[in-house]
């Protein structure tokens, strides 16, 4: 009995012996392998997938943040940093936006005519697309937040190829609300100004005095009009031009392109 016990405890200090060893030689290898992680994770972020590619916002950011980082690790805390904050700042946005929104509605009378009723279905799917992006931005938001203490390389690949669609659609409906805040707004000054009184009268020669129903005021409606969807589809460009729009200055891009060939 007693040669038994003491084979057991031999075994059982060889085991321990080995498994120290084992995990000594797992921890050195993984410790050689982090410039490779490192690599392998920039190089996956780079090339992407679909029709995306190397245009999203998050992979862009993701791979920044490990590119100016000494580990992985750290690239990927400071990524989740970053994401919190941009969604920080989206979330109060769209917060504001609803409330603007939420405002006009309630301070609106019952639409009397065709386009006051198309003002009032503007605002109405522009606070509803403001509220959606909000609360998504919230889960998103959660999410991120508690995972920070887990593996690097999986997480990412999960938020990139997994449920980057939460703030993908999150974008779109802020940019959606935003147009519907934008017709509303144009529907209103056109119908504020031709419910003005008729101006611009002139004497013809042959009828007489004639007045042109709302002409200056009309005019003025126009070039409000215009203005504004000017302004609005110069800003849209540019949130394209930065945020989706390939940009061969950009490292991710650069290693994309030479991933491809």
């Amino acid at each position: 009995m007693a040669d038994e016990l003491k084979m057991a405890e031999l075994l059982a200090a060889v085991n321990h012996i080995i498994a120290s060893r084992n995990q000594a030689a797992t921890d050195e290898a993984d410790e050689m392998s982090a410039p490779d992680k490192k690599r392998r994770v920039q190089e996956d972020l780079a090339i992407g997938e679909g029709r995306a590619r190397a245009q999203d916002y998050t992979r862009i950011l993701f791979y920044n943040c490990i590119e100016h980082a000494d580990t992985l690790e750290d690239g990927y805390k400071n990524g989740l940093e970053k994401m919190i904050e941009s969604l920080t700042v989206l979330f109060e946005f769209n917060g504001l936006m609803a409330g603007f929104l939420f405002v006009g509605l309630s301070m609106g009378a019952k639409p009397a005519t065709a386009i006051q009723a198309a003002w009032y279905f503007c605002v109405i799917m522009g606070f509803g697309a403001s509220v959606v992006a909000t609360l998504l931005i919230f889960v998103s938001t959660w999410y991120l937040r508690g995972n920070f203490d887990e593996d690097p390389e999986k997480m990412i690949n999960a938020i990139v190829k997994k449920w980057n669609y939460i703030n993908t659609l999150s974008y779109i409906l802020t940019v959606g609300q935003v147009t519907m805040l934008t017709i509303a707004v144009n529907i209103m000054v056109h119908d504020l100004y031709t419910d003005l009184g008729p101006i611009d009268c002139f004497e013809s020669l042959t009828d007489g005095p004639k007045c042109n129903p709302n002409g200056s005021y009309m005019r003025m409606a126009i070039f409000g009009n215009v203005l504004s969807l000017g302004f609005f589809f110069l800003v849209l460009h540019f949130w394209l031009n930065v945020v989706y729009w390939k940009d061969p200055t950009r490292k991710i891009h650069a290693q994309h392109k030479a991933l491809e060939q």
